[in-house]
Order: structure tokens, then C-alpha cells, then sequence
């Protein structure tokens, strides 16, 4: 109870309104209907875009769900969790937070982690070098403050 009193003291101080978190998420977009969760799929809720970044943003989602059918396969307690994290995103009616809000899916890295070791070194470098390179680009995306969080 004191550590949320404390952030509600912080927000007030910080901003002028204990409530100040609720209000910084009435900008955000969220399905409100099945019928925009599956235009997800197919860029029809008004606020998606088909700009690159927002293509590799649904590549990665599109694997990580592939991922997660594979590991389902294998670990289905493992595959629940993973399509769980991963239908969560689903509800903002589009996958612009998949470099964030993915990292939940730390099970398919164990995954990826078993089928990398069986493969090439030269393929386990690419996949390093992506996973680097995705790592980075977040944390860039956070650091110059793109991301609220």
C-alpha cells in the first residue's frame, strides 16, 4: 500500500495529477471489437500503418507465433504462456509494441537457443547478429524517448 501511495504522491509531484498515468494512455489505441482484432491481420484498423518499420514489427510477430505453435508442440504449458503474451498485443488492435511486449516470450529463446546449436556456424552468427541488432534498435527506441516506457 505505501509503494502505490508513493507513485501516486511521485505522479502528483511529477506532473500535477496522481492519475497522470491514466491519462498519458487515453491517447493509445486499443481494439474496441473482435471484428478490429482480426483487422490486425490485414492493416484495416485506421490507426495501423504499412510504413517498413511497422512491416518488420509483424515479421518478427509472425515468427515469434510460429515459434510458439513449434514450442507448443514440444512444452504445451511453454506454447500456452507464449500465445497467451503474444494475443495480449492483439487487443491494441495492431503489433507496434512486438520488441517490447515480446520479450515475454523468453521460452521460445530456449527454444530457438535448442535448434540454433544443431545448425551451422555461420547461421548461429546471423541469428545472433539479428537478435543484437533488434536488442539494440529497442533499446534506442527507449533511450530517445519514442516509447513511454
Amino acid at each position: 500500500m505505501l509503494g502505490a501511495l508513493s507513485f501516486l504522491a511521485f505522479e502528483y509531484l511529477a506532473s500535477g495529477s496522481p492519475l497522470a498515468f491514466l491519462q498519458a494512455q487515453s491517447g493509445w489505441h486499443r481494439a474496441d471489437s473482435v471484428a478490429a482484432v482480426f483487422k490486425t491481420f490485414v492493416f484495416g484498423n485506421p490507426w495501423q500503418s504499412t510504413r517498413s518499420p511497422y512491416l518488420l514489427r509483424y515479421a518478427v510477430f509472425w515468427l515469434l507465433l510460429i515459434g510458439t505453435f513449434l514450442l507448443a508442440r514440444r512444452q504445451p504449458v511453454l506454447g500456452l504462456y507464449s500465445g497467451l503474451s503474444l494475443g495480449v498485443m492483439l487487443l491494441q488492435g495492431e503489433v507496434a509494441n512486438v520488441f517490447r511486449f515480446g520479450t515475454v516470450v523468453f521460452p521460445l529463446f530456449f527454444f530457438l537457443g535448442d535448434r540454433c546449436a544443431r545448425r551451422p556456424v555461420w547461421l548461429q552468427g546471423i541469428v545472433l547478429v539479428a537478435l543484437f541488432a533488434l536488442n539494440l534498435a529497442t533499446a534506442r527506441g527507449y533511450a530517445v524517448g519514442r516509447w513511454a516506457y
